[in-house]
């Protein structure tokens, strides 16, 4: 797996979310298992898109490990 660079394949914080959104739509993936498919289709190591994923994205990608109990849910408590 390379290491992402915001010049490699045109790939940006702008076109890389654009990727994902037509990868859920298209192929009918989740989320996570569409960002996923997109780092193979480039060849890019997941661990290296974070910089890349805009608010929106993120907060989808968390909705949808929530859905499958692979991330806890943290309340919110005052203390």
């Amino acid at each position: 797996m390379k290491k992402l660079v915001d010049s490699d394949f045109g790939i940006n914080n702008k076109s890389f979310p654009l990727l994902i959104e037509e990868t859920v739509k298209h192929k009918r993936l989740n989320y996570i298992d569409a960002t996923i498919e997109v780092c193979k289709q480039f060849d890019i190591d997941p661990r290296d898109v974070k910089r890349l994923l805009n608010k929106q994205i993120k907060e989808k990608i968390e909705r949808d490990a929530l859905n499958v109990n692979a991330l806890k849910y943290k309340k919110k408590t005052v203390v």
